[in-house]
């Protein structure tokens, strides 16, 4: 996934010529699929897991988000945004367990025509619950991700596949992780 965000990135980058941007300011909204992958290696250690054992894991669901495109001259927006979800996990000790991830962030974009690639900081935050709420743990961490999408001129219609990657830091284990999303979204221009 990464590779393939990376290739049309480039792709995109040298393509880009002297197109020029058509996007426009305004508030937009985005609802899709998120899949995420989570590695993480213990760092304080117990019978069960001692320092330096490593465990994966997966969560799929579904994603929701906001943002605020901001257009400069050259082709470039910039697009601070909020991204939620609420995802099963494939979690073997926490079969009753619901994750969640949320991402604040800052994306920049360049576009040629109506489509678009970007990068993105962020803060990157896992949520588990456990048992209807009897028990959460949450922490947040840092990363960065890559975006590319199609946002017509004409339309206020977009689609959008955003790569993640991030280090979620708990006070027992790193975690890293890498997600996927797939968003159709609407912007008020």
């Amino acid at each position: 996934m990464k590779k393939l965000l990376l290739m049309s990135a480039l792709i995109f980058v040298f393509s880009a010529g002297n197109a020029v941007a058509k996007a426009k300011n305004g508030f937009g909204i985005n609802a899709g699929v998120t899949r995420n992958i989570m590695d993480s290696t213990y760092t304080t250690g117990s019978a069960s897991n001692p320092v330096g054992s490593t465990d994966s894991y997966s969560s799929s669901g579904v994603s929701l988000g906001i943002d605020y495109q901001i257009t400069f001259p050259k082709q470039l927006t910039l697009n601070p945004f909020l991204m939620i979800s609420s995802e099963s996990t494939s979690l073997a000790t926490q079969s009753s367990a619901i994750m969640g991830h949320s991402i604040l962030g800052l994306q920049g974009r360049l576009w040629q025509g109506d489509f678009f690639v970007g990068v993105h900081g962020a803060l990157y935050t896992e949520t588990l619950t456990i048992s209807g709420g009897a028990s959460t743990t949450s922490e947040t961490g840092s990363g960065q991700g890559l975006v590319v999408g199609w946002e017509p001129t004409n339309s206020r219609w977009s689609i959008m596949l955003q790569g993640d990657y991030a280090t979620i830091k708990y006070p027992t284990q790193d975690v890293i992780w890498r997600g996927a999303r797939f968003s159709v979204g609407y912007r008020w221009k």
